[in-house]
């Protein structure tokens, strides 16, 4: 998973991950998420719709995906929608990790770009180096990759690897034969937990 916003739920209190793709979205003072499930539950709870299906929601912002990231569209000024505690005029702002959205009435919304640690073939053509075993990152169509295969000598570099993007964008091997990104207990460059399946290391639960 790549950006979401984390809304707190009315029924329990819990928050929640919505996930962004790749298309806008509206924040809706009620309504039901893109999959027509249900998300929350009660009118006056700030949910997630696709911009283009809003469904039974009122939309009161808009997120839309911009290069590298995301940003939000103020509906109409005076909507009461704030960014961080600043008043957030008809216009668009580019999103950063843990933003704050407020619309006057409801729960507060949080950004976040963290992206969940995936094993999957290496999807770019530039050769990165392993930042642990300091070998070449093939691009690869399989998980498993097939040992050390170089372009040269043998050893030179593990090739076709299932590889780990960290959330600091920095690729790491993760096949049987290179380990990489859980080798160690933290990412060498951010210091970012490589433990796979361990979930998001920041929620609102913390503030």
């Amino acid at each position: 998973m790549m950006a979401h916003v984390w809304i707190r739920e009315q029924v329990g209190g819990e928050w929640a991950v919505g996930s962004l793709g790749d298309a806008a979205v509206s924040l809706c003072s009620s309504g039901r998420t893109d999959t027509g499930r249900p998300a929350g539950g009660a009118a006056g709870e700030l949910t997630l719709a696709l911009a283009e299906n809003q469904g039974e929601g009122e939309p009161v912002a808009t997120l839309i995906p911009v290069a590298d990231g995301w940003a939000v569209i103020a509906r109409a000024a005076g909507d009461g929608l704030r960014l961080n505690g600043w008043p957030l005029a008809v216009g668009l702002r580019v999103l950063r990790d843990k933003d704050e959205l407020v619309v006057a009435g409801h729960s507060p919304v949080f950004y976040s770009d963290e992206a969940l640690p995936l094993v999957e073939p290496y999807p770019g053509d530039d050769d990165p180096r392993c930042p642990r075993c300091r070998l070449a990152i093939h691009k690869g169509d399989s998980a498993k990759g097939d040992g050390a295969k170089g372009d040269g000598a043998k050893g030179d570099s593990a090739k076709g690897d299932g590889a780990v993007r960290c959330g600091c964008g920095i690729w790491y091997h993760q096949t049987d034969e290179y380990p990489c990104f859980d080798y160690g207990e933290s990412c060498l460059t951010c210091g970012r937990s490589t433990s796979l399946g361990s979930g998001f290391s920041w929620s609102p639960e913390e503030l």
